[in-house]
């Protein structure tokens, strides 16, 4: 083969990666904003294994080895001496169908995003990551409930936000840990 070939394919590689880059380079300015009920976040709960919640004052982890095994719930409250273990039960399966199903339920302008990040900086939101069994990297976000809405929360990430529809009972559970979350049978630690 002569030595010019191998060159000359690795320029057509290069170059089939430039146009693929610079494609979605230009997909955000050129895209249809998102109908209002699209969902920006979407996952199958049966194949989830992972949930972090993490906020100033708690952390609740949990975790389940493979889809469809019971989840173990880890959780810790600042000021508390020790984490609390306890199995998922049907409140912690109706807190991950919520969150598994992010729906668009408003457009917002620049200016109310930065009237809320300036009401509730950054660093009170929560931050939320989903792990499933895909190969794909976890779902990463700040999240936190919209002040004075029980049916509306701010979601952030890949530097967007977005108002979405999630009740505020699904912040109640999550701050409830195990009290909430586990199962009835569950032996609380």
């Amino acid at each position: 083969m002569p030595p010019m070939l191998p060159a000359l394919g690795r320029c057509a590689a290069a170059a089939s990666l430039l146009v693929l880059l610079g494609g979605g380079l230009h997909s955000g300015t050129s895209a249809q904003p998102l109908q209002v009920g699209a969902e920006v976040f979407a996952v199958d709960p049966g194949k989830v294994v992972e949930v972090s919640y993490r906020t100033p004052t708690l952390r609740m982890m949990a975790h389940r080895w493979e889809a469809g095994a019971r989840f173990t719930i880890i959780f810790l409250e600042k000021g508390q001496p020790a984490p609390r273990v306890c199995l998922a039960g049907p409140g912690f399966e109706h807190v991950l169908r919520k969150l598994a199903s992010l729906k668009l339920s408003r457009h917002l302008s620049v200016s109310q995003v930065k009237a809320y990040v300036e009401k509730k900086n950054f660093n009170s939101w929560a931050e939320l990551e989903v792990r499933d069994i895909s190969q794909m990297e976890p779902f990463q976000a700040r999240i936190i409930p919209v002040p004075g809405s029980d049916a509306e929360a701010l979601v952030h990430f890949h530097g967007v936000t977005y108002m979405v529809s999630l009740d505020v009972k699904i912040f109640q559970l999550i701050s409830g840990g195990c009290k909430s979350l586990a199962a009835a049978e569950s032996n609380q630690k």
